[in-house]
């Protein structure tokens, strides 16, 4: 009931309850011995609580950035900030309806990881905001898609059909059954990018007639697109499992720096504090013990697996891989060192007594395929 009514309220203007809500889960952390490396099933209890409380953190975080980090005048740095803390407003009950499928804060936290990809380049005002906002809403769609369709993972599809040939089935049956489990899931990434397409062309709208500097309808409709492709390797992949053929075309342009940097600041959730967490409470909803060594070891084979899309697409051209960092799927040179550091980071987290040498040799291990 506590927390249904802090969903319905704004919480980026009511700092005071997020502040409450820390102190409260902080408190149950520390007294059930809550860590990353001992999930139980009663922390699920609050988990909608901390994606609130790391969801305005997140927010605090880039402020921070953008205050310490943008060379803009006061007035642009506080402009920046006032759209995305606006949008963030009116993107809420979106990411709450969706929160099941993404929590709360992986939008911010993508925002986050966006930014640090872009101002590698130092952009300009305009196009950091592009791509800060994209960032935000790039999952916006995630709870409106239809009943009946469900997000699945390509693993989650390799998952089953590893279970059907346990259970001895037919080969055709299995066939049968895998492939109505990826016309779901297809089905579903699809929509959840198209109807995010549609609101975030409408929140853009209504941005628009607040916001000091309007953005361009051609920045508006580069944005929707973004967001309506976003996904698109996470589609291919499901051909993938069945041996289907795709082009090149199926995937992310790779000549699009924005689509390409917010496929980058999407996936690295998975490595980040925050996604690594949230993959292993969805382990701990589906009756798996967490396992937070394997769920990195299996995030950063995704990536290397990613990799391996654009070397099976159709009219891919060889000078095209040559972009890509140590055959993972990141190509900017700051997407790929938040990708090392962010794994050297949990690696430190799990192993606090490990010396530098040796987590070194742990992430060459680890990336290995």
């Amino acid at each position: 009931m506590v927390i249904k009514k802090v969903i319905d309220m704004n919480i980026f203007n009511n700092p005071e309850v997020i502040e409450y809500l820390e102190m409260y889960l902080n408190s149950f952390e520390e007294g059930t011995g809550y860590t990353i490396s001992d999930m139980r099933p009663e922390h699920r209890r609050f988990w909608t609580m901390k994606q609130l409380v790391l969801s305005f953190r997140i927010f605090d975080r880039v402020c921070v950035l953008i205050d310490n980090r943008c060379n803009y005048e006061m007035a642009r740095s506080r402009e920046l900030k006032f759209m995305v803390k606006k949008l963030s407003e009116l993107a809420f009950p979106f990411f709450v309806a969706g929160m099941d499928v993404n929590p709360i804060h992986h939008h911010m936290q993508t925002v986050e990881n966006m930014f640090w990809i872009v101002t590698e380049d130092k952009p300009g005002y305009e196009e950091l905001r592009k791509a800060l906002v994209v960032a935000l809403l790039h999952d916006i769609g995630s709870g409106l898609v239809a009943p009946g369709l469900k997000k699945l993972k390509s693993s989650d599809i390799k998952d089953r059909c590893e279970q059907f040939q346990k259970e001895n089935r037919p080969q055709e049956e299995i066939d049968e059954e895998i492939q109505k489990l990826i016309e779901v899931a297809t089905q579903y990434r699809k929509a959840h990018m198209q109807e995010g397409g549609k609101v975030a062309r409408q929140l853009l709208g209504d941005i628009n007639k607040i916001d000091e500097t309007p953005l361009a309808r051609d920045d508006t409709e580069e944005m929707v697109c973004c967001i309506e492709n976003h996904d698109n390797p996470s589609v291919a992949e499901y051909y993938c499992v069945v041996g289907r053929k795709f082009a090149r075309e199926r995937l992310i342009p790779l000549e699009n720096k924005l689509a390409y940097a917010l496929r980058e600041a999407d996936r690295l959730w998975m490595v980040s504090k925050e996604g690594l967490e949230s993959d292993l409470f969805d382990d701990l909803k589906k009756g798996k013990k967490p396992d937070p060594l394997s769920k990195l070891r299996h995030n950063i084979k995704r990536f290397k697996e990613e990799y391996r899309l654009y070397e099976k697409a159709e009219g891919i051209k060889e000078d095209e891989l040559r972009g890509f960092k140590e055959e993972t799927l990141f190509r900017t040179k700051s997407g790929f060192a938040l990708y090392r550091q962010y794994v050297r980071n949990r690696l430190g987290e799990l192993f606090p007594e490990t010396n530098e040498n040796e987590i070194q040799d742990r992430i060459r291990e680890m990336e290995k395929m």
